[in-house]
């Protein structure tokens, strides 16, 4: 069985779907997005990292730490620890989910807080010392609200959702470390309610994901260094609607576009290119590739089919943490205001740090609220199964991915309060 598991490889089977929807708030008006190719499904192999055909143990400093360690977790022996032979592969799935959300929790919690105490700071105040991104966050939202009801008038918020994507390569390995796996051949693992996205080496035919300036042979939905014609969410430098303009231009920008366009660009393209035809991409390709796509992702759910809970609850959780986002790209628009100075100080600070928190409240709210829900009820499983003889180390690592996901579920409603003041149109 060792022997074939390490020449095991991953089937992956990719299913395109359309691209998800634009996200807007309640009161947001998100812009639409551009129709993407819609490619045949398409097939692959990828090989899982050899697995060893024993499980060595790990000498740390801490026995304790090492349970908390995602990569160290499927080497453990966890004898050591008084789990008994036949219960050590469920109980390293469920340690090793643990893990993941514990390390997940506390990212996005530095993510958060971060976002939350940098706008917080920008409307004149001072985030809690020493505490969790939640309490923050609440008073950003109440901060952001009190300028609203100060400058008076509305408050409009445009959103371009992030765009993430997860590796199909991380489950494909993950999947080939678990020992509950019960096919040692050929894992299938599917990209579901998404979009697949790689590097590729040929010509693409899609959408051109360009995470630097590149020239973009086609429609640039982003930031435009060059001579740009379209549609210009920022400010216009050039013509709009065939006169001079240096503003804002609701119409036909001809000129330079500084902030979010969508239209040709004759120069460097920073966001997303749309080819018209099969071009060379610098940057992840969705839709056609004339060659076989590189590193994979998926912009919606992996799916790893057959495989046990436990299993899929540690490598949907390890996927979701390193989860890759671009920033979304808001625009806030005030009108009717009785006192400019709030407003403009309150649109500064959400242009330059409200995406990060969208990254959380849109990106990868849903993924991580999934996965947060399958470590816990995999840790609560595990638990229940311990012999009296368990380490207390164990039943803390357990105990720590339970935690792990209450926090997670908290920061997620504490970043969705925060998109919900921003959104709102008045206080």
């Amino acid at each position: 069985m060792a022997d074939r598991r390490r020449s095991t490889t991953a089937q992956l089977l990719f299913i395109a779907w359309p691209p998800l929807c634009a996200i807007g708030c309640a009161g947001a008006a998100a812009p639409a997005q551009p129709p993407a190719a819609q490619p045949s499904p398409v097939a692959i192999v990828v090989a899982p990292l050899p697995v060893a055909s024993a499980q060595p143990a790990v000498a740390l400093p801490d026995e304790c730490a090492e349970l908390s360690n995602p990569d160290v977790v499927a080497k453990l022996d966890l004898s050591r620890h008084g789990v008994d032979a036949r219960r050590q592969a469920g109980i390293r799935a469920a340690i090793g989910a643990s893990a993941e959300l514990q390390r997940m929790a506390a990212s996005i919690d530095a993510d958060l807080r971060t976002a939350c105490s940098r706008i917080l700071m920008d409307l004149g105040g001072s985030p809690p010392e020493g505490s969790t991104a939640n309490p923050v966050c609440s008073a950003a939202a109440k901060a952001i609200g009190d300028f609203k009801a100060k400058a008076g008038g509305s408050f409009t918020l445009t959103i371009r959702p992030p765009s993430c994507s997860g590796s199909m390569q991380e489950m494909a390995d993950c999947a080939g470390k678990c020992d509950l796996q019960p096919n040692q051949g050929l894992t299938e693992v599917r990209c579901e309610g998404g979009e697949l996205s790689g590097e590729c080496a040929g010509q693409c035919a899609g959408i051109c994901a360009l995470t630097v300036g590149s020239e973009c042979n086609g429609a640039c939905d982003g930031a435009c260094d060059g001579t740009f014609t379209g549609s210009c969410s920022g400010t216009c430098n050039g013509k709009c609607d065939g006169k001079q303009s240096r503003g804002e231009c609701l119409g036909k920008c001809e000129g330079r576009c500084e902030g979010t366009g969508s239209g040709a660009c004759q120069g460097a393209c920073r966001g997303q290119c749309r080819l018209g035809s099969a071009a060379t991409c610098k940057g992840q390709c969705s839709g056609m590739c004339t060659v076989a796509l590189k590193a994979p992702r998926c912009s919606g759910m992996i799916q790893p089919p057959g495989l046990p809970k436990e299993c899929t609850a540690w490598c949907g959780a390890r996927v979701v943490r390193l989860t890759e986002c671009t920033l979304a790209q808001v625009k806030i628009k005030a009108s009717g205001v009785a006192d400019p100075t709030p407003a403009q100080r309150l649109i500064a600070a959400l242009n330059a740090h409200l995406p990060l928190v969208l990254k959380i409240s849109i990106g990868i709210k849903d993924r991580a609220l999934r996965a947060s829900f399958d470590a816990a009820e995999v840790t609560t499983r595990a638990h229940s199964t311990l012999a009296p003889g368990a380490s207390s180390c164990v039943l803390t690592a357990l105990q720590k991915g339970q935690d792990a996901a209450n926090q997670i579920r908290e920061s997620l409603n504490a970043s969705v309060n925060v998109m919900a003041s921003a959104s709102a149109s008045s206080r």
